[in-house]
């Protein structure tokens, strides 16, 4: 059975909204750390959905499971706000922090974000071109890719202390002769 509360504002009655009987939704903050993590959490969740369906639909479906889960009227639109002010924040602490002589920020919600978006290509470019450095096309790091650059790096090690030694070795001869 629905029912419509009516509460009075400065002396006139207003209908504030349709409220079921059996559901009571708290309208404490609505983005607490909690609701902000399973947010993200069903982004991850709902990535495939955002590319190939129609994104409200999506939303609404995420808004659905966040107010079931929590209890609260937490509308689409209200996610999504809450979603791209959540990726503007990540994209402004990557720029902030792959700038040089900025002094490193922190977010409570930068690994979680970091796992969602940073292989996007609105995150990290497939390619950059500029005039200057032609054409340059970012290959994310894999596993294997990063062990074989471990491997030549350490390699480059053996061979330095490998002259090193030969160096040190020439020199106690010559100073020997001496």
């Amino acid at each position: 059975m629905l029912e419509i509360e009516k509460t009075e504002v400065k002396g006139y009655e207003v209908e504030e909204s349709e409220v079921e009987d059996t559901v009571q939704f708290d309208n404490s903050k609505t983005w607490t750390k909690t609701t902000t993590l399973f947010l993200i959490d069903k982004m991850n969740e709902f990535d495939k959905e955002f590319s190939t369906g129609m994104k409200k639909n999506v939303w609404i479906k995420v808004a659905k499971e966040c107010s079931a889960n929590f209890k609260k009227n937490i509308s689409w639109q209200n996610c999504e706000m809450k979603f791209k002010s959540l990726k503007r924040t990540y994209k402004t602490i990557i720029s902030n922090n792959n700038t040089s002589g900025q002094r490193r920020r922190n977010w409570e919600y930068f690994e979680p974000m970091n796992k969602l978006l940073f292989n996007k290509p609105e995150i990290t470019p497939v390619a950059t071109c500029s005039s200057i450095s032609r054409l340059h096309i970012n290959i994310p790091e894999t596993s294997h890719r990063k062990k074989r650059k471990l491997n030549s790096i350490e390699q480059r090690h053996k061979e330095k202390l490998s002259r090193i030694d030969r160096f040190n070795d020439l020199f106690e001869k010559m100073t020997e002769k001496m």
